[in-house]
């Protein structure tokens, strides 16, 4: 196998993509402190001249079409990215945190949280397994309660809290800047 590094931008943009997290991996358990030295890494790159930040490493595999991939490492990370950026949306939106131009909210859902051209009826990148899933979807969708057993629910509420805390740590803007710069191994 052959990998090489890529911006984690570029291995997650697309309108057709969904990373799929295959039935026999783990349940997402990532814990606050993982969280929080993820958070504390974007923010140290944010303030830093440093250019790229390693982000780790994401193997995946063709799933049932071209454009559809089965995680087989990386899910852990690629799900907690994932729900950093789903809290950023969703504290701009809200009005708790400032965005410099409303094309950059639209540009993280649309590109890098949503897979509106896929062939699946669900039209969301990530596709985690069946109870990830669902505690996933409520907060995607805004439903009215959230799954507060999940772990997933859990880290998004943290990371929320993380971005909507005075004094800010990292602006909409920035945290989007800080993951255009994290590189993966592919």
């Amino acid at each position: 196998m052959k990998g090489y590094a890529k911006p984690l931008h570029e291995f997650i943009e697309g309108h057709k993509i969904q990373f799929v997290i295959p039935v026999y991996q783990r349940n997402y358990d990532w814990l606050i402190d993982n969280c929080d030295q993820l958070f504390s890494d974007l923010v140290k790159l944010s303030r830093s001249n440093r250019c790229s930040h390693f982000f780790g490493s994401i193997v995946t595999s063709s799933a049932d079409s071209s454009y559809n991939r089965l995680v087989i490492d990386g899910q852990q990370r690629l799900t907690t990215i994932s729900l950093l950026l789903l809290a950023g949306v969703k504290a701009v939106k809200a009005g708790a945190i400032e965005i410099s131009e409303e094309s950059k909210i639209d540009e993280a859902y649309e590109v890098f949280l949503k897979a509106k051209f896929c062939n699946s009826e669900r039209k969301i990148k990530l596709v985690p397994i069946e109870n990830d899933r669902i505690a996933y979807d409520k907060i995607f969708n805004e439903e009215d309660s959230f799954d507060e057993d999940s772990k997933v629910t859990r880290n998004y509420r943290h990371f929320y809290d993380l971005l909507t805390r005075k004094p800010q740590a990292l602006s909409f803007d920035q945290l989007l800047d800080a993951k255009n710069d994290c590189k993966l191994y592919q």
